[in-house]
């Protein structure tokens, strides 16, 4: 090959054998590589070039809830090289999933390098030492009727008994049917946090 010429998508190009190129604006431009050799002979390629403003950071949550002294993984996913901070109660700050177990609430910041092409997201870390959990007040109903049970809470895992009568007992207001007088006792968790409550709902001849 004793010839080259490159067009760079943008109409600007270039007969240098390995160019630098500057992208001033974000988009797909269409690369195109023109090969001549001695004797003539020519061959012609063309690849995409994707430029970004930033590189993309792709984060399974940006709010989440924990109990203190629990621990939490942050996930984050994309191309190039992680690092979180604070580096606060935090396990493998140079990754794309660290591990934190922050005292108290705060924003993890996260910062991704590719190839000096930057980008920055947080998350934020709730932390509570107690589930607070509120019930709805005792009632009546007919026997063998449906009716919602409502809770107000901060938990994030709920668990009601006696499961056989809720359609969902892993729901936060599950529905019921019974025929009789009943006692449902429902357990709220955040992490190693959880709280107990009841509520008694009775039931009388239509």
């Amino acid at each position: 090959v004793s010839s080259w010429h490159w067009a760079f998508g943008t109409g600007d190009t270039s007969r240098v054998k390995n160019p630098m190129y500057k992208y001033l604006s974000t988009g797909v431009n269409n690369v195109q590589l023109i090969a001549t050799n001695t004797l003539g002979c020519t061959d012609t390629i063309v690849k995409p070039v994707k430029v970004l403003d930033a590189p993309p950071i792709m984060l399974a949550f940006r709010d989440t809830l924990i109990c203190k002294g629990d621990r939490v993984t942050l996930k984050s996913a994309g191309d190039g090289s992680f690092t979180w901070s604070p580096d606060l109660s935090t396990n493998n700050s140079f990754t794309d999933t660290p591990e934190v177990s922050p005292p108290a609430t705060i924003f993890y910041k996260v910062n991704l390098d590719d190839n000096g092409c930057m980008n920055s997201d947080s998350v934020l870390v709730r932390v509570t030492d107690h589930v607070y959990l509120q019930v709805m007040n005792d009632t009546v109903i007919c026997s063998g009727d449906t009716i919602q049970l409502t809770i107000n809470s901060n938990a994030l895992n709920y668990s009601w008994s006696p499961s056989a009568q809720c359609i969902n007992p892993f729901l936060q207001n599950p529905f019921v049917v019974t025929n009789i007088t009943t006692t449902y006792s429902v357990v709220a968790h955040v992490g190693g946090c959880s709280n107990t409550a009841l509520v008694v709902v009775k039931t009388i001849p239509y």
